[in-house]
């Protein structure tokens, strides 16, 4: 089944699909359009229920010598 989202306030992205296996509802894929027209499609071949991430799974830290772009800093 597909299934079309469309956010009633403004958010990062115009709209999002996604597909879902009638056999249970899974998620099998999504596709986002961004709001500046880039659209990303994300397929799901195996998808694993009830795992534990350590607290440290989504920390990100910026690598020395990078440099970071804010893009409301910049005006837009």
């Amino acid at each position: 089944r597909r299934v079309q989202l469309v956010p009633k306030q403004p958010m990062g992205f115009t709209r999002a699909t996604v597909w879902l296996d009638p056999k249970g509802a899974q998620l099998r894929q999504l596709e986002v359009i961004e709001q500046s027209g880039t659209t990303r499609t994300l397929r799901f071949a195996t998808i694993a229920r009830g795992v534990v991430f350590g607290a440290d799974a989504f920390r990100f830290a910026v690598p020395k010598g990078v440099r970071v772009v804010d893009p409301e800093a910049m005006g837009r």
